[in-house]
This record gives structure tokens, C-alpha cells and sequence, in this order.
């Protein structure tokens, strides 16, 4: 298994006063497909938006190729 290219550690996300995201783990290999999937209002946009930068961390770490 190799390093994770991008990593969240226990991100979580408020977005206009409610919590958006909680405790949220992931980890995406280099070098493979990765799909994003779930319900509607299940925070698939707000991860996006998260990774893009469009919204801050309100805690946790978002971690590429090892650094934060």
C-alpha cells in the first residue's frame, strides 16, 4: 500500500453557523481512481469546497503528499 497523496485527519467544518462536516477521515492514493459518494445533504460539496480551499478547516488537517 503506498502514502497517502491527500489526507483529512479528523476535519470537521461549520458552514453559516452549523456543523457541515464531523470527524471527517479520508485518505487518496496516488496514482488511482477515487469516487465521492452519498446522499444528498451528506456534505459531498462541502469536502470539495474544503479541499479547493473555498472553505476553512475548522478543525482537524488537511495533509498533502505528508505535510499540512
Amino acid at each position: 500500500m503506498s502514502a497517502a497523496a491527500l489526507e483529512l485527519r479528523h476535519v470537521s467544518v461549520v458552514r453559516a453557523g452549523r456543523r457541515a462536516l464531523a470527524d471527517v477521515e479520508l485518505a487518496f492514493e496516488s496514482g488511482r481512481m477515487h469516487a465521492l459518494l452519498g446522499a444528498n445533504g451528506s456534505g459531498k460539496s462541502t469536502l470539495i469546497e474544503t479541499l479547493a480551499g473555498v472553505l476553512p478547516v475548522s478543525a482537524g488537517e488537511v495533509r498533502l503528499e505528508g505535510r499540512e
